[in-house]
């Protein structure tokens, strides 16, 4: 990246400029980027995958709007535009088995191995060069037809985002991990529970709550109760 100032020269005119500085998302080379794959078998009443994802992050980490804070891996605490640039490889694996026409049990596993490049929104270095764990969990229960044919009842207990792991004390406190640890504190688990009414072909309501266990992976806060209900059109 130029970083000094340049002039252009004319025959009839001399200017001098500076040229753009490429944002956060902008430019071939200089914006983030995602690229994904999954290989999927099915066999008898199993189906089963495989999924690795490449990512490049200029700001905000690997936010996914769940987990803990410091398991998004932002250096910046979404307040400032000088994050950290952020490179991570994810894995995952997913399965689900048919136990019968009422009964489905799944679940699924996620871990990234996300790296800090060391290296500002802007270019600038920033010393927080450095690896950081997260690991995330699953399994989930599903009955279909529950009470009224066409609708969907489901279970899901797991653990959201948590980092398991940081390569050095500097990332660890960058991303906000606290009192020198090199992981969460501890560990939260997701509890959750909804019930899909399928009124027609293309309208259905899902009540559903959400019990989340030591919010942050840190069992110093209180649990979290959360009730939601969910209105899906497809057409």
């Amino acid at each position: 990246m130029v970083r000094h100032r340049w002039w252009l020269r004319r025959t009839k005119c001399r200017r001098s400029w500076r040229p753009h500085r490429p944002g956060a998302s902008s430019g071939i080379f200089n914006g983030g980027y995602t690229a994904f794959g999954q290989l999927t078998a099915y066999v008898g009443n199993l189906s089963a995958g495989v999924f690795y994802m490449n990512s490049y992050t200029p700001q905000f980490g690997i936010d996914t709007l769940a987990g803990s804070n410091a398991a998004k891996v932002s250096t910046g605490g979404f307040s400032t535009a000088f994050d950290d640039r952020v490179n991570a490889n994810h894995f995952g694996l997913v399965a689900n088995y048919k136990v019968n026409d009422g009964f489905q049990v799944g679940g699924w596993i996620g871990y990234a191995n996300a790296r800090v490049l060391g290296v500002d929104t802007v270019g600038a270095p920033t010393g927080n060069r450095g690896d950081v764990k997260v690991l995330n969990y699953a399994v989930t229960f599903a009955f279909p037809d529950l009470l009224l044919k066409g609708n969907l009842g489901g279970l899901v207990f797991g653990m959201q985002p948590r980092v398991t792991d940081t390569s050095n004390a500097r990332v660890a406190e960058a991303i906000g991990l606290p009192d020198g640890r090199s992981a969460d504190r501890d560990v939260g688990f997701h509890i959750e529970a909804f019930y899909r009414i399928q009124l027609n072909d293309n309208i259905s309501i899902t009540p559903g709550f959400f019990w989340l266990t030591a919010p942050n992976h840190d069992a110093r806060n209180p649990d979290a109760f959360v009730g939601i209900i969910r209105t899906s059109f497809v057409f």
